[in-house]
């Protein structure tokens, strides 16, 4: 006889206004649903088979039986392919990677092979190793411009080959992180860079994206690669807004100011026509390959890791679409969490259930919008009336 479906002992729910947020002690990953997964969810922890929570679901809506089973059953197969719930056999789904053993990285020699540059960054002087070939590649392109050789180094950031096609990310001798994915590497970076630089700050989330402030506002730009985020940046910056940031949105603890991490604008080949009136020295700044094609490293003018950290006003989820009408839309709390979810965030780790209902209840005050638009210009001047309203 089939066993109803039943949530993973493994699982903590987090605390929200609307839908569903699931926070997975073993894999140490966050899951976001709406209200009617809340809907299921509930119903589930009854222990009633998947029929009559399709029933209950089907007089709640008023829908027809079929395709709430229907419905019902692609949630719950979700769910038991993430691990979130246990199978039919009563075994949970096993989720997340195996614990890898750590490595003693002050034992292990560096290759031949490795790159070097020390780099005086908001008067902390650090060192950075590289042995992967494509991390010397970021490395030139994010701090380069800030080499200082022959300082003596308060702090070290290694990038190792840890084999099978990953890097491991090593500060000061302890590991921090093992990825094979260049984005993930150069958040791991961007995040050990400002810890080193803000000691003592305590942080509340850091989100893959640009950030720019105006008379004291600033608006976060969470976006994934190719969405047109730095083009948008670089259209913001000669219209009076300060830059923040181009990759990752730090903000501090306890109010989610933004601390800036100005580093060098990504310019993608598609985007210089877009630019080259604005920024007529552009196609002279320094060309690297990039895993989309060639792409030009852009120092923006006033840009300075000085600046004081700045409150953040809005989140603008950004998308540019060839051809398309500006939009700007407002979204919910939670969808905004849901678009965070689905790239890089890091919210502490290990990840605690009060610091993940902080950060809720933080962005819960926060309004955020959806942006597409198939013209930059445009799409500033809608971001515009945001901080002036």
């Amino acid at each position: 006889m089939t066993s109803p479906p039943r949530p993973s002992p493994s699982l903590q729910r987090v605390a929200t206004n609307s839908g569903l947020v699931l926070l997975d002690d073993t894999a140490n990953h966050l899951w976001a649903y709406n209200d009617t997964a809340r809907e299921i969810w509930d119903l589930l922890h009854g222990g009633p088979p998947e029929a009559a929570v399709a029933d209950e679901i089907a007089a709640r809506y008023g829908i027809d039986r079929e395709v709430a089973l229907r419905d019902v059953g692609a949630v719950i197969r979700d769910w038991t392919d993430k691990g979130l719930i246990r199978t039919s056999n009563g075994h949970p789904r096993a989720n997340g990677s195996p614990v890898r053993p750590m490595t003693d990285w002050t034992r292990v020699p560096r290759s031949d092979r490795a790159g070097s540059r020390t780099c005086t960054i908001r008067h902390r002087v650090i060192a950075f190793h590289v042995e992967p070939p494509h991390a010397c590649t970021f490395l030139d392109v994010l701090y380069g411009h800030l080499a200082t050789p022959g300082a003596g180094p308060d702090a070290t950031i290694e990038i190792r080959d840890a084999g099978a096609g990953e890097s491991a990310l090593v500060v000061d001798g302890v590991e921090r992180l093992r990825t094979s994915e260049g984005g993930e590497l150069i958040g791991g970076i961007n995040q050990a860079v400002l810890e080193l630089v803000h000691p003592g700050m305590e942080w509340m989330a850091m989100i893959h994206g640009g950030a720019v402030a105006r008379h004291g506002r600033g608006v976060g730009l969470p976006a994934a690669c190719g969405s047109g985020k730095t083009t948008l940046i670089a259209h913001l910056l000669p219209r009076g807004w300060d830059y923040l940031a181009d990759d990752l949105i730090a903000l501090a603890a306890p109010d989610g100011r933004i601390v800036p991490l100005p580093l060098p604008l990504s310019v993608k080949e598609g985007s210089l026509p877009l630019l080259s009136g604005l920024y007529p020295d552009l196609i002279r700044a320094p060309r690297y390959e990039a895993g989309r094609g060639p792409s030009w490293r852009f120092v923006p003018p006033g840009a300075t890791w000085h600046r004081e950290p700045v409150t953040l006003s809005a989140f603008v989820f950004p998308r540019y679409v060839a051809g398309a009408a500006t939009a700007l839309t407002p979204i919910t709390p939670l969808e905004a969490l849901q678009r965070l979810l689905s790239d890089r965030i890091w919210l502490g780790f290990p990840l605690a259930q009060g610091r993940v209902e902080a950060f809720i209840a933080w962005l819960d005050e926060r309004p955020s919008y959806d942006l597409v638009h198939g013209d930059a210009t445009e799409a500033a001047r809608q971001i515009e009336e945001i901080v002036s309203a």
